[in-house]
């Protein structure tokens, strides 16, 4: 199976009926990896853990979709090893698309995730 059917399997038990977008960024290495999606609801961006701190999302099953997700990604064939991975999958209404980075470990998180809001969430 596809890993973005998988990740589309896993994510909509969990994305808000009214989100018109999701954007997921999972950033994973081999012993550790940071998940989470951002829902387009109205015109507005909203980040799974500020949905679950409001109680539209179980965040028990959020975390463990998550640590599903990266286990699937460590097992694509194009997560490199040693590597920043940084996998963003995005489903719109009639769309999904996957993309896909390997950066050098020495990468700054803060200035990758920093691009990828402006890239992504505009």
């Amino acid at each position: 199976m596809k890993l973005e059917t998988i990740l589309f399997d896993r994510l909509k038990k969990v994305i808000p009926q009214q989100a018109s977008r999701t954007v997921l960024f999972a950033h994973v290495e081999d012993n550790s990896y940071e998940i989470c999606f951002y829902a387009q609801i109205g015109q507005a961006y909203q980040q799974c853990y500020r949905l679950a701190e409001e109680g539209l999302i179980d965040p028990i099953i959020l975390e463990e979709i998550f640590a599903e997700l990266s286990g699937f990604i460590r097992a694509d064939h194009r997560y490199q090893r040693g590597m920043v991975n940084i996998y963003t999958f995005a489903i719109d209404i009639n769309n999904t698309a996957l993309f896909i980075e390997s950066l050098a470990r020495e990468t700054r998180i803060y200035e990758v995730k920093k691009n990828w809001k402006i890239k992504y969430l505009v």
